[in-house]
């Protein structure tokens, strides 16, 4: 996490957008997670601790709105569970487990980038390289179909290195000259006159 996204989650003051009592329930969210960040990196952290942590920061996490909506009684929750992501579900039903078995090495040693970076090649094949669904009759393919035809294709070829067994095509590029005359007759002096400029 970058230094300034780590300054936002240690001070950003939420009573300048939220009223009060809403503004300390989403601080309070916000410096329990960080707290968990900070534990996460440490490698003295207990992991029965962490996981207990992340549990009550999840419950946290699923406030639910209490009361009528529309009266002055209603308290609105944070969020629903719907909104819970795998990032979280990661964080705390497997991260203790990781960090029983690899806590010498730390997390900072794994990392998400290569999901992440699958994640955008196929969000890239699939407004690039695929027809969305689109297509008739038997042109019709998913686009997940296409994607996964793609890579493994690309994979296929990479690993039997047939790239390398035959030479590239090349491009021939040629100056293409339009001719505009009058009558057929001034065809041949307009080509004798291209000849010349050559």
């Amino acid at each position: 996490m970058g230094g300034d996204k780590e300054v936002v989650l240690k001070s950003f003051n939420f009573r300048v957008i939220f009223n009060e009592e809403r503004a300390l329930l989403i601080n309070r969210l916000w410096r329990d997670f960080y707290q968990l960040y900070k534990d996460m990196k440490s490698k003295e952290t207990d992991p029965t601790q962490f996981m207990n942590k992340a549990k009550q920061w999840l419950d946290l996490f699923l406030t639910p709105s209490q009361g009528e909506p529309n009266t002055i009684t209603f308290k609105m929750g944070l969020y629903r569970p719907r909104n819970v992501t795998p990032y979280m579900h990661v964080l705390i039903h497997h991260l203790p487990e990781f960090m029983e078995q690899h806590q010498r090495f730390g997390l900072s040693a794994f990392s998400c980038s290569p999901v992440e970076k699958k994640n955008h090649e196929h969000i890239s094949s699939f407004f690039q390289k695929t027809m969305k669904d689109g297509g008739k009759g038997a042109e019709r393919k998913s686009a997940i179909f296409e994607i996964l035809h793609y890579e493994n294709r690309s994979l296929y070829f990479t690993q039997k290195d047939t790239a390398n067994k035959y030479p590239k095509p090349q491009r021939i590029r040629d100056k293409v000259y339009i001719i505009i005359t009058n009558n057929g007759s001034n065809i041949k002096n307009a080509i004798n006159n291209m000849r010349k400029i050559k």
